[in-house]
């Protein structure tokens, strides 16, 4: 009978060696010319077995063949979509990286710029300070010289009435000069 897997050329060599025998030819292989015999209805019918089954597995094989292709395709295309992550990943930390960069470069632009408006504002208030003070140093030798001044004619005027009084010509403060 028929075993899975074997060979229907196996089987078919083996039934026309077995014709050949009885027919008294020779027992070499019948690959080289088949020979039209006869077969009976149980022969046919496990031909036909025979050739199904081989169709079958036919069948099957290019099934198998199928999908091994598919899985190898499903494979690649797994291997490509992970480079392409793999690849767009990298890209991004790349992207952030470099956005980093720029924020640090922006922070420290500000910081810098912070600076040097905080020093130009300081030296703007020393400036302002030292014009203040400066106003302010004037504005007291301007009172300074006029209480100078002040004295000064006082002291002039002083004098003045010192001298009148010590050549007797005027008379002391509070009293009238006598009349000649």
């Amino acid at each position: 009978m028929h075993l899975p897997g074997q060979n229907a050329t196996f089987l078919h060599q083996n039934v026309s060696q077995g014709n050949s025998k009885q027919k008294g030819g020779s027992t070499s292989p019948s690959y080289k010319r088949k020979l039209n015999v006869p077969r009976s209805r149980e022969q046919r019918e496990f031909l036909a077995k025979q050739k199904r089954a081989l169709e079958q597995r036919k069948l099957e094989v290019a099934r198998q063949q199928r999908e091994r292709v598919k899985l190898a395709l499903a494979g690649q295309k797994a291997k490509e979509a992970d480079q392409e992550y793999k690849r767009r990943c990298r890209n991004e930390r790349i992207r952030a990286e470099e956005q980093q960069v720029i924020e640090l470069r922006v922070e420290k632009q500000r910081q810098l710029r912070e600076a040097a408006t905080k020093q130009h504002y300081e030296r703007l208030m020393a400036e302002k300070k030292r014009q203040h003070e400066a106003l302010n140093l004037v504005t007291l030798m301007e009172e300074e010289e006029r209480n100078l001044r002040l004295r000064l004619e006082a002291l002039h005027f002083h004098r003045e009435y010192m001298e009148q009084e010590l050549c007797g010509g005027v008379p002391p403060l509070g009293h009238q000069a006598p009349d000649r």
